[in-house]
């Protein structure tokens, strides 16, 4: 398995990351000390549970054999010699042989955190409006 399909999964299903999230965060958006990251756009650190740290230190493992100055965590054979982001697509296709898609996950999470918090406590945790939130309510 590659390392960044069990990140994304991890990420999408139990922390609502959105692609673009996936895709634009770096290693300075982590803090290793408290096991936690900030995904791009939101407002708060997010500690990450046992299972998606280490999925995300697969990633960063990954990327260090890769012999890259590109910041991203998510980094692929085409983006090694850039500075710029995997695209959306490598994202979503990470999880095609499972059968999964990213936005899918995401949207499973986004029901039960909509179901168990006060939307005001849901749109500032992920960094959404409140109109992208309220459908899921």
């Amino acid at each position: 398995m590659h390392p960044h399909e069990a990140f994304i999964g991890l990420a999408a299903l139990l922390h609502a990351a959105t692609t673009t999230e996936l895709r634009l965060l770096t290693l300075d958006h982590r803090t290793s000390a408290r096991h936690a990251v900030r995904f791009p756009g939101r407002s708060v650190d997010l500690a990450l549970d046992e299972a998606t740290w280490n999925a995300l230190m697969n990633c960063v493992g990954h990327r260090a054999s890769l012999g890259t100055d590109n910041p991203h965590v998510l980094v692929t054979r085409l983006t090694r010699t850039t500075r710029a982001p995997t695209g959306a697509a490598h994202i979503r296709d990470s999880l095609a042989p499972v059968g999964l898609l990213p936005r899918v996950l995401r949207s499973t999470r986004l029901l039960t955190l909509a179901a168990e918090l006060d939307i005001k406590q849901l749109t500032a945790a992920l960094g959404m409006s409140y109109a992208g939130a309220a459908h899921y309510i």
